[in-house]
């Protein structure tokens, strides 16, 4: 069904995005135009082999994948008499998670920080710990976002997260060809191969997927309530925007 192919889509687009999110905090790593690159070519084959060779296995074992659920390959070890494999794999997946969320927490406090510091947010958002130095008031903030969104579907979190950082992303191409063209940032910062045309032919690509994505989320959900939740989220940062925006500069003036 349309439903379950959008699920499917937004599923996977989940399992390999998020490689945008360490540059909110590139200031706080050492050497980072040298080991971003690293991370990157060096994580990549390692995501790729370790979802594709253990869904295969699965598979093999449990070929009735429409049946799997949460801790599926747990159940698998233990089906063929591992039961000490199960314990690992359960022990690794919740350090697993629990690294992700550490990473997300790292990544989206610094873009409430980084919109503090703006004068787009109140300034209590990039209040600094007067030990760790970390936006201590956008991780409490963060943390009680995400213990809220806990309580939702998996599903309908999978396809709005998915929903929402593509256009995010939608922007951030945007923002990077008027950067781009009014050499408002160094062109040797982030160097994309082929001059300009690599660059419209990458944003070009990105363009398409991001709209197709976004036009078949809205059509196949557009039945769904709980459509209006994430577009009036994502509306209601233009108010924001233009509130913050008229206050400073009165301020200034």
């Amino acid at each position: 069904t349309p439903k379950h192919l959008i699920y499917g889509l937004s599923l996977a687009f989940w399992n390999f995005i998020g490689w945008d999110n360490a540059t909110p905090v590139l200031d706080e790593i050492h050497d980072s135009q040298k080991t971003y690159y690293k991370a990157v070519f060096l994580t990549i084959p390692i995501i790729v082999f370790f979802y594709f060779f253990p869904v295969l296995i699965g598979v093999c074992i449990h070929s009735d994948s429409a049946s799997w659920r949460f801790g599926e390959f747990s159940l698998i070890a233990n089906t063929i008499g591992f039961p000490l494999l199960s314990t690992f794999l359960t022990i690794g997946g919740m350090i697993m998670c629990l690294g992700i969320f550490n990473s997300l927490m790292l990544s989206s406090t610094r873009i409430f920080s980084t919109m503090s510091n703006d004068l787009l947010l109140p300034k209590s958002f990039s209040s600094l710990h007067s030990v760790y130095k970390t936006p201590y008031f956008a991780v409490l903030f963060s943390g009680v976002i995400y213990s809220i969104l806990v309580l939702f579907n998996f599903e309908n979190l999978i396809v709005f997260d998915v929903f929402f950082y593509l256009i995010a992303m939608f922007l951030e191409i945007l923002a990077l060809v008027i950067f781009r063209r009014r050499n408002i940032i160094q062109k040797d910062t982030f160097i994309i191969p082929f001059g300009s045309f690599g660059m419209y032919f990458i944003v070009l690509l990105a363009s398409l997927v991001i709209f197709s994505m976004t036009i078949f989320t809205l059509i196949t959900t557009s039945q769904s309530i709980s459509l209006f939740v994430p577009l009036g989220m994502l509306l209601a940062g233009v108010p924001i925007y233009y509130f913050f925006s008229n206050r400073n500069q009165k301020t200034n003036h």
